[in-house]
């Protein structure tokens, strides 16, 4: 089998690896594309709420919708979308934890109790 050479006669070499800037491109477009579908179908709103409580959320919309709750006194909770037949209902797996929101209102039911209540979007 003949080596393919150049015209002055020295062997042609085979590139087996991208050369460093494409690698530099492919991985920028990675990132890009990575912070693009990680911010992508996100809504913030905060609520005040009575006795001078806040609700801090980032709605994730789409499939498998769920929110990220930021309460005043500290805690974090994430409650997946749940079926509501009006408003948006958000929920931990045992139902414990309800969080609803309607329109600029929303409340937050914990137990028999409701913690967060007539709350309304700043």
């Amino acid at each position: 089998m003949k080596k393919k050479t150049t015209r002055r006669g020295r062997a042609v070499k085979k590139n087996r690896f991208m050369p460093v800037g494409l690698w530099l491109i492919a991985l920028l477009v990675i990132v890009l594309l990575v912070i693009y579908f990680m911010n992508r179908g996100t809504v913030k709103a905060t609520f005040n709420c009575d006795g001078n409580k806040t609700i801090t959320s980032v709605f994730h919309t789409g499939k498998g919708g769920y929110v990220n709750l930021k309460l005043n006194d500290g805690r974090k909770m994430d409650l997946d979308v749940s079926a509501s037949a009006g408003g948006a209902r958000y929920s931990n797996k045992s139902e414990s934890v309800v969080f609803w929101n309607t329109g600029n209102t929303a409340s937050l039911d914990e137990g028999n109790n409701t913690t967060f209540n007539n709350c309304i979007q700043k």
